[in-house]
């Protein structure tokens, strides 16, 4: 028997009456999950609508029943109202309870309430609408399709929305289908390529595929408005979840999210939740809505760009929201290895063997799954044997082009082959595989320590800017005291910060070019990772801001400093230990020893740039002077303000004698060649030795080969003039012994002489 309107609307008026009290008492707030506003505040409207015809059951199998969502929406029909659960923490709690109601259709969820329904909005349109603000609205709704995979939901529906318009190559197949539900089991189907979304038009029947999704794409306005169509996106896809970065969003916490923990212990803990879900998680906190407290969802930034205000502003708390993952795989064949990436955004940029970023690469463009091959016999790609059966190398995941930044990886990749001897009998199939199935395959990340430079004056103390002649200090220490790593440096280089003029303070090997400009680094007395090198200040002619490049190369576990021969300040050479770099060649090396302290010498791509206020930015040093930059190590950079001391000195300068006034000119021609080499000098602060603060490596060497040739030239004429004054004292005696002196030879006679 069918009731009139208006028997129903006093019995809809009865249950809310009922029902809203208990709502009120038991819906949590937001911050522990729930929502501002009560799911089933109805309008008059909406209540009169209650006598609308019944809804058919539900009829598909349980194999085939699954759920559509919609975030945003909110399903009003008090007369289909069948159950309320306040208190539910779990989005796939809420769904569940659903799928085991036979009467069940739909479902409204927000953190913490979950309200059962025996109709939906293909059956009432009028009754879903808009739930953003203040909180959203999870709508669920059950579908029955073919395809359904094993999670509490198969996709989720943006209506009016649709993959932005970036190429044709967006869209992998169109078909015509007859409704939405169709067109995702098409998806859902799909073999030829993995099918992430799709679009369907109401007006048309256009039903399109796609291999790429709001993640993938990782565009924040990855999909745009266009009424009548249907975004789907599917939630049946495995994402991978090996190497996962996440980035922090601080001071924001979703208003509803899809799970609830408690009493997760740590941080990492709540993490390894969201990586294996069921679900695909892109977003969690931890201790933001209570101690211990984990809260995960398949929402964040990227797909929520259509809601309005979906975040809570709550200070001290961060959303860790997921960025990309990587699954690294390798095959290993019979004269080769190929080293597979995974990732969950489209990758663009190279794949590449360490070392070798241009002869053993492989350049991606826009894709979701590459691979790289790296024969045993080639020796641009790296491929150690570390043992019987067992080769490794490394390669390095670069996003950009041409520079390394923070978000790169270096890979660790190994095959082991089983070498041992095996029985082979009664065997009819003689039939070889062209290739061996790897057995054990290993896979790491390897990151590099941070490190920083600074410069300092004698008593460690941070300094931006100095006066010419200044005691200073350059240090190098990594960041983290925990850090396994030590640091060698090399290629130290003071450079104008104007014109771009540069001396070379430590050679490539690590050696000091010149002990008056800067001495060897030695290991600091209150850190033992630390380096330190002193020096006077100096400035360039052109410009009061020096500049300081170096190459820093990461090692384990401890850097062997490198022998350098140097002249000490009597002209002797000798040899002092310096933590430069670790030359490369040793003279009684063997080549064996050499590779193995290459690989010994292991080291990630990564580089970290400091600048006078600490800020980091990557930048490509060979890109400004043609040079390829090893991957394996880091630059930095520091620059200082050095003002010179001219302007309080000129009254005295007037009275100083011509000769004085001589070596000052002197000094200040120097200084326009110095500039370029004096980054480090350890002569004193006085004013009596302007001219070794300021003069340049190559000045000063040309200074120092000049005076010593002087003085050997000195030496000789000395040498000749004592030969002399003896040879004429001695003639002078020999005239006074003899009486006669003895006829001179003429031109025609011959005379030997013979000597005793």
């Amino acid at each position: 028997m069918r009731l009139d309107s208006h028997y129903t609307f006093p019995l809809g008026l009865i249950c809310l009456a009922c029902l809203m009290p208990i709502l009120d008492a038991q819906r949590p707030s937001v911050l522990s999950g729930g929502g501002l506003r009560p799911l089933l505040g109805l309008t008059l409207r909406q209540q009169l609508q209650a006598g609308q015809p019944p809804v058919p059951r539900f009829d598909c199998s349980p194999e085939s029943t699954g759920f559509e969502l919609v975030t945003g929406f909110v399903f009003s029909s008090p007369a289909d109202l069948l159950d309320s659960q306040p208190g539910t923490l779990m989005l796939a709690d809420c769904l569940e309870a659903c799928r085991l109601n036979s009467s069940c259709r739909a479902a409204n969820y927000e953190t913490g309430l979950c309200v059962l329904f025996s109709a939906d909005s293909d059956h009432r349109p009028g009754a879903l609408s808009s739930s953003q603000f203040p909180v959203f609205t999870l709508y669920a709704q059950k579908v029955c399709l073919s395809g359904h995979c094993d999670r509490a939901w198969d996709y989720e529906r943006v209506p009016d929305f649709k993959l932005k318009a970036r190429g044709q190559e967006l869209m992998k197949k169109q078909r015509k289908t007859g409704s939405r539900t169709a067109c995702m089991e098409l998806c859902l189907s799909e073999r030829d390529f993995v099918c992430r979304s799709a679009t369907y038009s109401k007006d048309t029947g256009d039903c399109s595929l796609s291999d790429m999704d709001r993640m993938s794409l990782g565009a924040l306005n990855a999909i745009e408005s266009e009424n009548g169509t249907d975004y789907m996106e599917s939630n049946c896809v495995s994402d991978p979840t090996k190497l996962c970065d996440f980035k922090p969003l601080d001071g924001k916490i979703l208003k509803t999210v899809d799970a609830v923990y408690q009493e997760v212990a740590t941080e990492q803990d709540c993490k390894n939740l969201c990586l294996n879900t069921a679900f695909r998680c892109q977003s969690y906190d931890y201790n933001a809505t209570g101690a211990q407290v984990c809260r995960l969802s398949h929402h964040n930034t990227l797909t929520l760009s259509q809601i309005r205000e979906p975040f809570l502003a709550v200070p001290d708390a961060s959303t860790k929201e997921l960025s990309a993952c990587y699954n690294v795989s390798v095959d290993c064949r019979a004269g080769d290895m190929i080293a597979t990436v995974r990732t969950s955004k489209i990758f663009q940029g190279k794949l590449y063997a360490k070392g070798a970023p241009n002869s053993c690469a492989l350049d991606v463009q826009n894709s979701l799954e590459f691979a790289l091959r790296l024969p045993y016999t080639d020796l641009e790609c790296g491929v150690q044997r570390e043992a019987m059966g067992r080769y490794s190398t490394e390669v390095i995941l670069q996003h950009h082009d041409q520079i390394v930044t923070a978000s790169d990886m270096g890979l660790s990749v190994a095959c082991q082959y089983d070498l041992t001897n095996k029985s082979v009998s009664n065997e009819v199939d003689l039939g070889v595989s062209p290739d061996l199935k790897h057995s054990i395959t290993q896979e790491s990340i390897v990151d590099s320590p941070n490190v920083a430079m600074r410069v300092t004056d004698r008593r460690g103390e941070s300094t931006g800017s100095a006066q010419v002649g200044d005691p200073l200090s350059l240090r190098f220490e990594i960041v983290d005291p925990n850090s396994p790593y030590d640091i060698f440096v090399r290629e130290l280089i003071a450079m104008d910060g104007v014109d771009g003029s540069e001396i070379m303070l430590l050679d490539g090997e690590g050696c000091p070019t010149d002990q008056r400009i800067m001495g060897a680094l030695n290991r600091a007395s209150d850190d033992q990772k630390a380096l330190v090198a002193h020096f006077d200040a100096f400035k360039f002619p052109t410009s009061e801001i020096v500049q300081f490049r170096a190459l820093v190369t990461p090692c384990l576990p401890t850097c062997q400093p490198v022998i350098c021969p140097v002249v000490d300040g009597t002209g002797l050479f000798q040899e002092i230990p310096s933590l430069g770099r670790r030359k490369r060649r040793m003279l009684n090396a063997t080549y064996e020893e050499s590779i193995s302290n290459e690989l010994d010498d292991f080291h990630s791509p990564y580089f970290t740039i400091s600048t006078l206020n600490d800020r980091r930015f990557r930048r490509d040093l060979g890109a400004e002077r043609n040079e390829v930059l090893p991957q394996e190590e880091m630059l930095l950079v520091r620059s200082i303000h050095i003002s010179d001391r001219f302007g309080a000195d000129k009254k005295r300068d007037r009275k100083l004698s011509q000769d004085t006034d001589f070596h000052d000119n002197d000094y200040k021609r120097h200084r326009s060649q110095q500039s370029f080499e004096d980054d480090e000098v350890e002569t004193p602060t006085t004013e009596s030795r302007p001219v070794d603060q300021q003069r340049s490596a190559t000045c000063i060497n040309l200074s120092t080969v000049l005076g010593a040739g002087a003085v050997v030239v000195g030496v000789q004429i000395a040498l000749l003039i004592i030969g002399a004054m003896l040879f004429l004292r001695k003639r002078d005696a020999s005239k006074k012994l003899l009486p006669q002196q003895a006829p001179r030879p003429s031109p025609q006679q011959t005379i030997f002489v013979k000597r005793y």
